[in-house]
This record gives structure tokens, C-alpha cells and sequence, in this order.
């Protein structure tokens, strides 16, 4: 495998670290958007207080009015579950493409908080600083794609124990490579290990004595 790419630790710590700094700042900015609009963050604990309540009287009174307000009160809960969730998504989304693809491309030595700590840094197959169509292509798309199937999650962690790169790698054409092995201008060149060459060869010569040879050398002695 080539030993410019970086490891499946490498990766596991760069993904796990941005990932927890996507959902702490996304999380922030919401709270700060309800703070603002004034809006009522224990709705939804209220509409699911009160979808349990009926359902727990549904189930000892299955009457028609006790089954209309249990699916009324289950439409009114999930749908303002549905619209928080949404808007948490959305700013994750938000979040992601700034931290994720804007700035590393306002700035190319710039390096997200997860590839600081691993020390790793993604270019173009062939070395040169990702665009951002690799950058777009390689966070969402590469990762949608992986996170989003088992089948896919599993290709990947093969690939990436034999090949050294991802799905979002091939997908994006991009790579992740030590930060100490960091190359411009051409592709990662796999490390080769030369064996250290003699100049000098030993030709070993085996020979064979005779019974005659052997006597004739004792008598000698």
C-alpha cells in the first residue's frame, strides 16, 4: 500500500473530531436562532407528554374519540420533530460547507481541527490542492454514499486497508495523505525499499578430494 496515504486511524480521528465539531457548532447556531425568535424549545417535550397520555388511554379505552386524539396527537408531534430536525440538518449542512470546503479553499494551508490532529491533508490524485467540485463531491456525495449503506461502509474499510484510499477518494479523485509526506505537483510515489547492492561477489568453490588425494595429504603432514 502506498505509505504516503494516510492510515485508517488517521481517518477514523480526522472524521470523528470534524464530525463533533460540525454538530457542536450547528448545535450552537440553533439554539442561538430559537434564542432570537423566541421560540419555544420545550414544544416537543410538551406534544410527546401528551402523545403518550393518549396513547396509555387508548390502550385501557379503545374508544373512536380516545383513537382520534391519539393519531392527532402523534401528527402534531412528529410533524414539529420533522421540522426541528430539518432545521438541525440544515445547519449542519450550512456548517459543513464553510468549515469543510469554503475555507480550505479561501485558504489552502488551511487545515480542519480533525486533520491537525492527525497531521493528514487532502490533495488531488496527482498532488495538486483539491478544486471544489473534489472538495463538494468528496464531503457529501463520497460520505453520503458510505455513512448511508453498510455495503458501501464495508467496501470502503476494505479499500482502504488495501488500497489506501476510500470511496470518496475515488469518487471525489481526490486522496488523503500525511501531512509529512505532503507533495505538490505530482502523485504520491509509493516508498521503495532498495537492497543495498555489492559490488563485490563471493564466488564459493566446493571441491572434491579423492581417497588417493586424501592419503597423499596425511603422508605429507
Amino acid at each position: 500500500m502506498n505509505t504516503l496515504y494516510a492510515t485508517k486511524w488517521q481517518r477514523f480521528v480526522a472524521y470523528i473530531i470534524d464530525i463533533a465539531f460540525v454538530s457542536v457548532v450547528a448545535s450552537l447556531f440553533v439554539t442561538l436562532i430559537y434564542y432570537f425568535t423566541k421560540y419555544d424549545t420545550n414544544q416537543r417535550g410538551l406534544l410527546q407528554k401528551v402523545f403518550l397520555d393518549n396513547a396509555r388511554a387508548y390502550l385501557n379505552n379503545p374508544t373512536s374519540a380516545n383513537q382520534d386524539a391519539l393519531y392527532s396527537s402523534a401528527y402534531d408531534f412528529l410533524v414539529l420533530y420533522a421540522k426541528e430536525t430539518l432545521r438541525s440538518v440544515i445547519m449542519k449542512v450550512l456548517v459543513a460547507t464553510i468549515y469543510l470546503v469554503l475555507i480550505p479553499l479561501c485558504a489552502p494551508n488551511f487545515q480542519t481541527l480533525g486533520r491537525i490532529a492527525s497531521r493528514t491533508k487532502v490533495v488531488k490524485t496527482n498532488g495538486n490542492v483539491a478544486t471544489a467540485s473534489n472538495l463538494l463531491v468528496r464531503e457529501y456525495v463520497g460520505t453520503l454514499l458510505i455513512y448511508s449503506t453498510f455495503i458501501g461502509l464495508i467496501i470502503s474499510m476494505i479499500l482502504v486497508l488495501t488500497k489506501g484510499k476510500s470511496i470518496c477518494d475515488y469518487i471525489s479523485k481526490t486522496v488523503l495523505i500525511k501531512k509529512t509526506n505532503m507533495v505538490t505537483g505530482e502523485a504520491p510515489k509509493e516508498e521503495i525499499k532498495e537492497e543495498p547492492k555489492n559490488d563485490e561477489t563471493k564466488n564459493t568453490e566446493i571441491r572434491i578430494y579423492t581417497d588417493d588425494e586424501i592419503l597423499n595429504e596425511d603422508k605429507n603432514k
